[in-house]
């Protein structure tokens, strides 16, 4: 599950069915948001090119792999 709702300090974004949601990687579109390392999911954010699984575990405290085997086989996955 992911949370999509403002981060603070950033505006509301408007999500619906079928956006695209890059959680590891980089997006074709705008800038990604991400919290500032080691601040917490609701953190300040500031706008990042890509997103690693590295980021995903300094926010959660734990190690990449921790992140990488939490994603199910139910999620699909684009490689490009």
């Amino acid at each position: 599950m992911v949370e999509v709702g403002p981060l603070a300090g950033t505006a509301a974004i408007t999500v619906q069915r079928g956006d695209e949601a890059v959680l590891i990687g980089s997006s074709a579109g705008a800038g990604l948001l991400r919290p500032e390392g080691g601040s917490g999911p609701t953190g300040p954010a500031r706008e990042v090119a890509s997103v690693t699984a590295t980021d995903w575990a300094e926010v959660m405290q734990t190690i990449p792999y921790e992140i990488v085997c939490g994603f199910s086989a139910r999620l699909p996955r684009e490689y490009r």
